[in-house]
């Protein structure tokens, strides 16, 4: 896995929004928030439109397509008609979800794939081809540098995977992948449609051996998303 890397000029005090947009579950009439959707990209629009720099990732289950296991059951067993008329439907769900999106395509930084895709293509690679951004696969490593100074913001991002139902196991599962780059600033996991943020701490040393105060070393922060479908 590389890490994907972007230089940004902050002057004065301009400000940098990070927003992850994940489990959108757009076609699912019934339990999808559109509404929230489009008041959460007008208000990245009107947040850019005040000299703010925002930066959005898309975390995956862009649409409610197949699950893993229903694409497993489902290999061999369709005619090539109906896999077509499934992409083509597919597509057409797509670029429905991408005219809502479309208004900030320039600070989109790429999509993560989720595990509700469709069985030829997946949804990750469609919105490649419509905001010509990067597909990440299931997970992404980026570093934000900010020029005139030797700042950086490191988010790693991961669609996620079944955690359990307690919070202390969801708690975990974000724990667990802050192990994949321990430089992270910012770990970000959907999946779940679990809701809240958990910061970690830490106590460093000094090259002279003494113990440094929390405020001094380097804060780690795990941001669970918050779903735009409804159980």
């Amino acid at each position: 896995m590389k890490i994907n890397r972007e230089d940004i000029a902050l002057t004065g005090d301009t400000e940098m929004l990070f927003v992850p947009v994940g489990d959108i579950h757009h076609n699912d009439l019934k339990r999808c928030d559109r509404s929230r959707l489009k008041r959460l990209m007008d208000w990245c629009e009107r947040e850019r439109d005040n000299g703010k720099v925002i930066r959005l990732i898309g975390m995956g289950d862009y649409l409610d397509t197949f699950s893993a296991s229903e694409r497993r059951a489902l290999r061999g067993t369709l005619h090539e008609s109906t896999e077509e008329w499934i992409e083509r439907k597919t597509t057409e769900d797509l670029v429905e979800l991408s005219e809502v999106l479309m208004p900030l395509r320039a600070h989109w930084i790429g999509f993560i794939e989720g595990n509700h895709t469709t069985i030829v293509k997946q949804s990750a690679e469609w919105l490649h081809d419509i905001f010509q951004k990067p597909n990440f696969g299931d997970s992404c490593m980026y570093q934000f540098r900010f020029s005139g100074t030797d700042l950086v913001f490191n988010v790693f991002a991961h669609h996620g995977r079944n955690t359990g139902s307690t919070w202390g196991s969801k708690i975990g599962a974000r724990s667990r992948a802050h192990q994949v780059w321990p430089d992270a600033h910012l770990v970000c996991m959907g999946h779940d449609h679990a809701k809240f943020a958990c910061p970690e701490v830490g106590l460093g040393m000094s090259s002279e051996g003494e113990m440094l105060q929390h405020k001094t070393y380097q804060q780690h922060q795990f941001l669970i998303l918050e779903s735009l479908h409804h159980h």
